[in-house]
């Protein structure tokens, strides 16, 4: 759609983060946005910058220190691992090199 403009783009994303059906991840490449609004944490590839969904639960007692420590209750709470994807790992293992965002 050449004649979409990115700030309408922007501008309706925001709308949906805001309406809670999509949500906005922290990125040192940019904004990235998810469009699984239930709760679950991701694992980030430091190589190609892939974002794998993981669905496991936080440890209740992480909540629990949050609120004897500093006296906050957390409404949720979002882990992400970092680490290399299995292409990036298998490029490493094999001497190739990965260009930022592609496998290869």
């Amino acid at each position: 759609m050449p004649n979409l403009s990115l700030g309408t783009v922007y501008r309706n994303l925001e709308v949906l983060v805001t309406e809670g059906l999509v949500e906005e991840l922290p990125s040192a490449g940019g904004a990235r946005y998810d469009g699984n609004p239930k709760t679950h944490h991701h694992f980030i590839c430091e190589s190609c910058g892939a974002i794998d969904d993981l669905h496991l639960q936080a440890p209740p007692s992480l909540a629990q220190k949050l609120r004897r420590a500093r006296g906050r209750k957390a409404s949720r709470v979002r882990i992400d691992f970092y680490g290399l994807c299995e292409a990036c790992e298998s490029h490493v293992e094999t001497g190739a090199t990965t260009s930022r965002g592609t496998h290869g």
